[in-house]
């Protein structure tokens, strides 16, 4: 396959859509019109991590940080330039891969031993959509077969949640028409079922091309109307539980091995004894979900936490880094793409970029 095939690939599983509003994913260089050849995946797109991809002749890099966030008014940054020179192109997943149910926080949460995982918060850069259509009774179980399969009528754990109601739709073919039922220029009546359901907007295209596909109508009549609903398919963090409680301090040395850090912080909040049994987690930053996690969990695990936020809350807090709590989702990406039969991948260990961090003791 070309990399603008493996792009598709990989964005109907991370759709770009889920990523916030204020984030940058995609391709983010090249066009992907070559030949996919062999991938680099890493954490950042690093001078050391393009240096790699050139030597193991890579001609993609799959990143979790975006190598382009803010405003661009030339081209003359030599790491760009370079992948340019080189024919490399760059795909960046970044709050997309965050807030999927596979992604960087359930990896986090799995590999600290976490139980009954769920998400801490329903946010995503998604739009969900409220559905509606008429059809003939009699076409109504094939066409609702036809949309919940495109992905219409998801809502958690359930999937065909589709309401139906009976209905009599009254039109009147006119001369250019093709009219499925009834005669051109006159009234016709028939009994018709309005369906309703939810939609993703990761989804809402694939819908519409299935309504036009399978409805017996010349022209169907539906609407899609945006919906202030979270949207419970994605979010940022993940809460869960540990099989055995475990006293503060020995939950943060566990955390510490499992994630092959070389140090943690820890934010005891005056809760040195408690024992621990609920854990939230989010990698990378997670400061912003600490309200959340402080109502529903007894310990947060996440990575940049600033001094003032450690000192006024008053949840426990085990800062394992950015990096620690990110680059899990590396090997993750990698065997996703060996499930899709690409074995020619190149992991970038980006732990020799930190290891320029001194630890003085």
């Amino acid at each position: 396959m070309n990399i603008q095939e493996f792009y598709n690939k990989l964005s109907n599983q991370i759709p770009t859509s889920l990523a916030m509003s204020w984030d940058n994913v995609g391709l983010l260089i090249g066009d992907g019109q070559q030949e996919l050849n062999k991938i680099l995946i890493t954490l950042d797109v690093t001078p050391n991590a393009v240096e790699k991809a050139i030597t193991e002749k890579c001609n993609l890099i799959v990143s979790h940080h975006p190598i382009i966030f803010g405003k661009i008014n030339k081209i003359n940054n030599p790491l760009f330039l370079k992948l340019i020179r080189h024919n490399i192109d760059v795909i960046s997943m970044h709050t997309n891969l965050d807030v999927v149910a596979k992604g960087v926080n359930k990896v986090l949460a799995e590999k600290i031993g976490l139980n009954n995982i769920r998400f801490l918060s329903n946010e995503s850069g998604n739009k969900v959509y409220w559905g509606k259509i008429f059809v003939p009774k009699w076409e109504c179980e094939d066409l609702i077969k036809a949309i919940t399969e495109a992905g219409a009528g998801v809502y958690e754990n359930y999937s065909n949640c589709v309401i139906e109601t009976q209905v009599i739709g009254t039109f009147k073919p006119q001369l250019s028409s093709k009219p499925f039922k009834g005669t051109i220029g006159k009234v016709e009546q028939v009994d018709e079922i309005e369906l309703q359901f939810r939609v993703d907007f990761t989804k809402k295209n694939d819908v519409v091309a299935a309504i036009h596909k399978a409805h017996p109508y010349e022209t169907p009549v539906y609407h899609f109307y945006e919906i202030d609903d979270n949207n419970t398919n994605y979010g940022l963090g993940m809460l869960g539980e540990l099989k055995d409680e475990m006293m503060l301090e020995d939950f943060a040395k566990h955390v510490k091995e499992k994630l092959g850090a070389e140090f943690v912080k820890l934010w005891t909040a005056g809760k040195d004894n408690t024992p621990i049994k609920t854990v939230s987690v989010c990698g990378g930053s997670g400061s912003s979900l600490l309200g959340k996690a402080t109502r529903l969990s007894d310990v947060m695990v996440t990575g940049d936490v600033t001094y003032h936020t450690m000192l006024d809350s008053s949840l426990p807090i085990i800062d394992a880094g950015h990096f620690f709590t990110e680059n899990l989702i590396v090997a993750c990406l990698a065997d996703l793409f060996t499930y899709w039969d690409i074995d020619n991948c190149v992991l970038y260990p980006c732990e020799h970029e930190i290891k320029h961090q001194k630890i003085i003791f």
